[in-house]
């Protein structure tokens, strides 16, 4: 979804990471409103032992940013996969950090819910090399939020990762603080034995898991390591099915590790839970994030990123080298990389869950009303559980090290296992080939494995490498037959917003048509704004097309004032065209009017 680069704030010279969000996901309010929610949660929790966020906004092409301190250090579930079972020591002095942070973040009202492993950072401060940095409140919640329009979670929604999800957040039920609590109860299972306590072969599997059975003891998960009765006490205890039964805020929880750590061996009973205005700190209101107008080119940048002399190509290729190391070295990191797309390697994203279920029963289905960013969501989750096969695992592989044709090879023969639907009927299994094929520069058959995703899979027809391919086929003689015949059957919202550009603005006739010939076979004038119709209308480059219509375009052109019809009206400016002579005489008056209409409105 984005890249995160080391900087350098050019005033105060300090280094800091710049977390960018894709261009082409910037234009998607939900993203960009998670991304927001990010920047504030982290900025308004000031806890040495949470990554600091400093500043937040727009750069000059459009794209949300923010810019956070910069780590340098292990996350947790890099040492874990390294070393397994840590020492109980070591899991207190880790524990009682994490307790520190969420105190002061359910303070504020904010729930991490995506508390893991892999979103906390052990970094070196002040001689302790085990100092915990909690990272990614992407997902954040604010439990007293409840502004109109601004819940960016519908009900029955889940968000998360399986493997560290509460029983009400797999079920979709509210959640509050004590979520995050149950999350670190898995957290502190796993430092204590090197294991999960639940793992299931899918995630409606795991996620029933963590609805209806109880957690294996300590002493279970690895026998012959012994445990006081005191720490299984508080693992048992965050990890309760019911809300109410789990401690009642993180700084009993981290009370009590405390003094496990000073005087191993039993702990006090507390009593029974009582109410959460009684014992948690009473949150306060926290707004929504600030809403930005829409992003035009001229608009002052908030922010000025340079790269010197170094290309931006230059630092991807630098970012893959990077990753192939992170790679060889194996653990979690492998599958964070492969969570993220394979047309830039240095692009990792984390796997989300956002499934829905009928509490108790596990079966997963998607809301008849899912937004397009959720569908999105919803196909990361389910390709990443679906790259966990080992053939996948190994195809993957091969194309971090660069080994692009032999995994092409490898997925071309799961290919052929269509009575497989985990492996060759798969619709993810194309996403791959789709990109691979991309890469290898086969556009030909990038292009049929596009057709075939969409095909199997509906929601893949907004997934924006899907339709970077598309766009990028219907470019090429060869391919952009195949291209238009993709896109007209498989229409969206998404589609209509990129095709709609080169329908209005390329000068190839050719292209143009094509793209105005998907526009209206598809039927998607209709997700365009009126300026943007009109404007695609006038480009047709169909000579025959009566001067009056054009005229009438023109006129209602010239009446919206929109900047963004220059590049069309420009198509139309040479006087010398036809044989030396005006090609659009007839047309002349009204596209100097609109002309200076638009200018007018554009000008400050």
């Amino acid at each position: 979804m984005g890249m995160v680069y080391h900087a350098k704030h050019l005033l105060m010279k300090k280094d800091v990471a710049l977390k960018r969000l894709h261009p082409t996901l910037s234009a998607v309010g939900q993203i960009v409103q998670r991304f927001e929610r990010e920047a504030q949660a982290a900025a308004r929790i000031e806890h040495p032992n949470v990554c600091q966020v400093t500043d937040c906004g727009r750069d000059k092409l459009g794209s949300f940013y923010i810019v956070m301190e910069l780590l340098k250090g292990l996350s947790l579930q890099e040492v874990l996969d390294a070393h397994g079972a840590l020492p109980f020591e070591r899991i207190i002095h880790l524990a009682v950090q994490i307790c520190s942070a969420l105190e002061q973040a359910h303070g504020f009202g904010i729930v991490h819910r995506d508390l893991k492993p892999d979103n906390i950072m052990l970094i070196e401060r002040e001689g302790d090399e085990d100092f915990v940095k909690i990272m990614d409140f992407g997902i954040a919640k604010m439990v007293t939020d409840d502004t109109p329009g601004m819940n960016l979670t519908q009900a029955g929604m889940v968000f998360g990762t399986p493997h560290y999800l509460s029983p009400e957040q797999a079920s979709g039920d509210p959640i509050d603080h004590r979520s995050d609590l149950y999350s670190l109860g898995v957290i502190l299972f796993e430092m204590a034995t090197g294991k999960r306590p639940f793992d299931a072969p899918s995630a409606a599997a795991l996620i029933r898991k963590h609805v209806t059975e109880e957690p294996p003891l300590l002493t279970e998960a690895t026998p012959g390591r012994t445990f006081s009765a005191g720490f299984q006490k508080v693992v048992s205890r965050l990890m309760a099915k019911n809300p109410a039964d789990r401690y009642p805020s993180a700084k009993v929880v981290g009370d009590h590790l405390s003094g496990l750590g000073e005087f191993p061996g039993e702990i006090p009973d507390i009593p029974s839970m009582t109410s959460l205005a009684e014992t948690a700190p009473a949150p306060v209101h926290i707004g929504p994030p600030p809403l930005h107008p829409p992003f035009h080119p001229d608009d002052e940048p908030s922010v000025e990123v340079r790269l010197d002399s170094t290309s931006v190509s230059d630092i991807e290729a630098s970012a893959e080298q990077r990753l192939k190391q992170a790679w060889s070295g194996g653990g979690g990191a492998r599958w964070a990389i492969l969570g993220g797309s394979l047309l830039l390697a240095a692009a990792v994203v984390a796997a989300v869950v956002v499934i829905v279920l009928r509490p108790w029963e596990g079966a997963v289905e998607e809301e008849k009303d899912q937004s397009a960013e959720e569908a999105l969501l919803l196909l990361e989750q389910e390709r990443s559980v679906f790259n966990e096969s080992p053939e996948i695992k190994a195809a993957l592989t091969l194309s971090i090290e660069g080994e692009v044709g032999k995994a092409i090879e490898l997925l071309e023969e799961l290919d052929e296992l269509e009575e497989d639907a985990e492996l060759g009927g798969s619709p993810h299994l194309h996403y791959h080939l789709a990109v691979l094929y991309s890469n290898a520069e086969m556009l030909e058959e990038a292009t049929a494995s596009v057709g075939r995703c969409m095909e199997m899979e509906p929601a893949y027809t907004t997934e924006p490498i899907l339709l970077g391919i598309l766009v990028q086929a219907l470019h090429q003689r060869e391919t952009a037959k195949y291209a238009s015949r993709v896109m007209i059957m498989h229409p969206s919202e998404e589609l209509a917003h990129r095709i709609e550009v080169i329908a209005r603005e390329q000068e190839d006739e050719k292209l143009r048509g094509k793209a105005l010939d998907i526009l209206r076979s598809g039927d998607m004038m209709r997700h365009l704004e009126k300026w943007s119709r009109l404007a695609a209308e006038l480009a047709d480059p169909d000579r025959s097309v009566a001067c009056e219509k054009r005229r009438k375009l023109l006129l209602e052109i010239a009446e919206t004032g929109e900047p963004r019809t220059l590049p069309t009206l420009a198509l139309f400016k040479s006087t010398t065209g036809c044989d030396g002579k005006d090609c659009w005489e007839c047309i002349r008056p009204e596209w100097q009017k609109a002309v200076d209409a638009v200018q007018g409105s554009a000008s400050p």
